[in-house]
């Protein structure tokens, strides 16, 4: 071996010494730079002729792990998934309060309650009745708060989606413009290590909006697909396409028709249902159906609050009693009238004398509009089916007011009071949001509240007293309608049950309050399987600046060797030529 091959050596020596020292302190100085990975300059033989000709840095390569690469991004979309479930679920627990501090719903409901015991006891007390309306009014501006809630977090749900679908169409452009860099790299021949580290890191940042699954081709370049196998990138970027609702109300339900709040599509194919994972499906999880539940089962709260309201307080009658009675039911004169029994209704005056009175029997009427013309028959009494489809009662005379009373039987299997089954003395009424509202007349003036009966008495005749002040039923029947127990049907994630009013509520709150522990419990697993996983792929792939200074030691001495050689060569050449 001639002295220049062993020069050539050394100085090869040298180069790929001095590449690694410069990839070794890359690493150092990029030791706390997330996201980056270690490199190593990888060393190959030069062989010429079969004979050793020295060495050189072939590549730049970063130190990977993929299939703990996948774990970590799989585990990454989990956790963000299960993060913006518990953080939205604990707002609306913080919204409903605590039952231990009476601050809940169900407390509100207890404070009707007992509002309602006082007045039966105390029924002329004015104060009585102010604290009825006053707890009622409490009670229900807490159930339309709660339904309130619902409806503004699944509007923040969905502005959330609308805002991860922009942050992934914009990572995804990025990814693809990396992967040009890659493929111009690759093409020139040159180490695609650092473009990796960028190519991972937007595909971290996609995980943790959606599921995806990705390789990398020959050129470095990497194929990302979604929910249902979807291809988010390949030559390009595909576009992810939301359109943010605003405004979300709680009959808005996603069904795909496009009818109600959007879904995510990609070229025209809809992933909504395949997405379940990533922010983006811990949001769609909240909007279409968590809170959906819980709106559904507080629906059927108030349904059934409104419903056992409304049949007791329709067997009173005011005093003085009310000029007309409008019926909150929606119906037509041609619907079948199925009803059974005797029903009387009077006409009275100011302090409750009768004036007119007329018992008919409700078996002789097949259909609405029958028993319409009958009641509009009776003297002194005017009835009629609005333009809006409520009946109407009143008494011709306006200085005169109306009564009904239910002597017997009813309508339908339930045998509902006729007052009740049309809605004529609702004490709640449900606006077309599907609010409670209290009866606008009573929350004016609670004296309005229909606590007096219409007499039922046989032998009552023109000039008796039709009805008094001062009983207690209708306010102990009220009382009653929040505690006796009622069937409720299955709704959201609570069963069919036998439960009071009061009762459900609690149950309401306390199914809402354990799902947001479970989320948070869930969060906190999830976030840590991740950390863990994270550390792991880190100890792994990442600097670690002990062994990095280690390294350059021992660089150091290469280096010293390949100059020692060339140095001696040097000495070498120095003498031949002095002997020539």
């Amino acid at each position: 071996m001639s002295l220049s091959t062993s020069l050539s050596i050394a100085g090869s020596g040298l180069r790929a010494t001095q590449s690694a020292i410069a990839t070794t302190s890359n690493n150092i100085a990029n030791a706390d730079v997330a996201g980056y990975t270690r490199k190593t300059a990888v060393a190959t033989s030069v062989v010429s002729s079969g004979i050793g000709a020295g060495v050189e840095v072939s590549d730049i390569r970063a130190v990977v792990d993929e299939a703990l690469e996948r774990q970590v991004n799989s585990a990454t979309g989990k956790s963000a998934k299960a993060d913006v479930i518990s953080q939205y679920l604990t707002q609306l627990t913080d919204a409903l309060g605590s039952t231990s501090d009476d601050s809940s719903l169900a407390d509100a409901l207890d404070n009707v309650f007992e509002a309602l015991q006082t007045l039966a006891v105390l029924p002329d007390n004015e104060s009585a009745a102010n604290s009825v309306v006053s707890s009622l009014k409490t009670a229900i501006s807490a159930i339309n708060g709660t339904s309130d809630t619902i409806q503004s977090l699944r509007e923040a749900a969905d502005a959330g989606i609308g805002d991860a679908v922009s942050n992934l169409n914009a990572s995804l452009q990025r990814l693809a413009d990396f992967n040009d860099e890659a493929v111009r790299a690759t093409a020139r021949g040159q180490s695609t290590a650092d473009i990796r580290d960028q190519q991972m890191q937007e595909i971290s940042t996609i995980s943790g909006l959606i599921g995806t699954s990705y390789y990398f081709d020959s050129q470095g370049r990497v194929q990302v697909y979604g929910p249902g196998g979807v291809q988010l990138l390949g030559s390009d970027a595909a576009t992810v396409s939301f359109s943010t609702a605003g405004s979300i109300d709680s009959g808005a339900l996603y069904d795909g028709s496009g009818s109600g709040p959007s879904g995510l599509t990609v070229n025209g194919k809809d992933i909504t249902a395949a997405i379940g994972t990533g922010k983006i499906g811990g949001l769609l999880e909240l909007r279409d159906e968590t809170l959906v539940d819980r709106q559904a089962e507080l629906d059927s709260l108030a349904s059934a609050l409104a419903g056992a309201l409304n049949e007791a307080h329709n067997a009173g009658t005011s005093l003085p009693p009310p000029n007309t009675l409008t019926g909150s039911a929606v119906v037509a004169a041609g619907d079948a009238l199925s009803a059974t029994g005797t029903l009387r209704i009077a006409v009275m005056d100011n302090d409750g004398a009768i004036q007119s009175m007329a018992d008919i029997d409700l078996s002789s009427y097949a259909t609405v509009g029958d028993l319409a013309a009958a009641l509009d028959a009776i003297s002194g009494v005017s009835a009629s089916i609005d333009t809006d489809g409520h009946l109407v009662v009143a008494a011709e005379d306006p200085n005169r007011g109306i009564g009904l009373a239910q002597i017997s039987g009813g309508v339908g299997s339930a045998e509902q009071s006729v007052s009740g089954y049309f809605g004529l003395n609702d004490l709640l009424t449900v606006d077309q949001g599907g609010n409670l509202a209290l009866r606008a007349d009573i929350l004016a003036d609670p004296g309005k509240l229909a606590l007096g009966s219409l007499t039922t008495d046989s032998g009552a005749t023109a000039g008796d007293v039709g009805i008094s002040s001062g009983g207690a039923t209708i306010a102990s029947a009220l009382s009653a309608a929040l505690t006796e127990d009622q069937d409720f049907a299955a709704a959201g994630d609570l069963s069919a049950r036998s439960r009071s009013l009061t009762e459900y509520a609690a149950d309401f709150i306390s199914l809402a309050a354990l799902t947001a522990s479970n989320a948070s419990d869930e969060a906190e697993i999830q976030a840590q399987t991740a950390d863990d996983l994270s550390a792991t792929l880190a100890s792994k792939t990442g600097v670690n600046i002990d062994e990095e200074t280690a390294e350059l030691s021992i660089l150091e001495t290469s280096y010293q060797a390949n100059a020692r050689i060339i140095s001696v060569i040097q000495e070498l050449y120095d003498a031949l030529l002095q002997t020539v």
